[in-house]
């Protein structure tokens, strides 16, 4: 009697067993940090934590930190938007994704995700050249403004996403989407110049505006999971 229940009982636990091993595999890595190279190579230095509810569904938290990119400030220096690149700041982001069944034997997934977003711009006190032309001339000439400006910026977009697994802890993840946004500018101009040798004089305008443009978007990170 004693040998049918140690049997009884070694079967139970060598059944408890195997299936607690088959449930401690894996289908999926639950996290992953993330760098996005193209918010790098452009002004930001952005990084990101993954967590994933199951397979197919996950939540994106990400934050960086906006940087004066000098190379960009030189290339746009006669660009119409070219005072973006003079900004700093931070930003904060959170996208949930869904992801499509992978396709068997495949290193890619898709996946589609919303997301909302808030970013602060800044720049300090610096001076501008803002070409105007002569009235009676027609001779272009340069004034100079003395400014700074805030702006605080949110918004919505929506992406398309799509992840080449390199291996189990390394992919690469690539995204376009479309956005719209909506802008909070407080522009200060403390000085001007109305010309190179024209003396300074203090004018102190201030500009408050709020707008609303779409926006697209693209770009690469790298991500590493856990």
């Amino acid at each position: 009697m004693r040998i049918q229940r140690l049997a009884f009982f070694l079967l139970l636990l060598l059944s408890a067993g195997t299936r607690t091993s088959a449930q401690e595999v894996p289908e999926y890595k639950k996290n992953a940090f993330q760098f996005n190279l193209g918010n790098y190579g452009v002004n930001e230095i952005n990084f990101g934590f993954e967590h994933f509810f199951s397979a197919r569904r996950s939540l994106e938290i990400n934050g960086g930190l906006v940087y004066r990119n000098d190379f960009l400030v030189d290339m746009a220096k006669d660009w119409t938007n070219s005072l973006y690149f003079y900004e700093r700041g931070f930003t904060v982001r959170a996208q949930y994704k869904l992801f499509k069944k992978k396709p068997e034997d495949s290193k890619w997934r898709d996946y589609i995700s919303p997301m909302i977003y808030f970013k602060y711009l800044y720049y300090g006190k610096t001076w501008f050249a803002n070409e105007l032309k002569n009235e009676k001339t027609g001779d272009p000439y340069d004034e100079y403004i003395y400014q700074t400006r805030f702006r605080d910026r949110f918004g919505f977009q929506f992406h398309f996403g799509k992840i080449y697994e390199m291996n189990q802890t390394f992919a690469l993840e690539f995204y376009y989407g479309v956005g719209l946004r909506g802008t909070l500018v407080n522009r200060i101009d403390v000085a001007k110049q109305d010309s190179a040798n024209a003396p300074v004089y203090q004018v102190n305008w201030q500009d408050d505006r709020f707008y609303v443009r779409p926006s697209i978007h693209g770009g690469v990170k790298l991500r590493v999971s856990f």
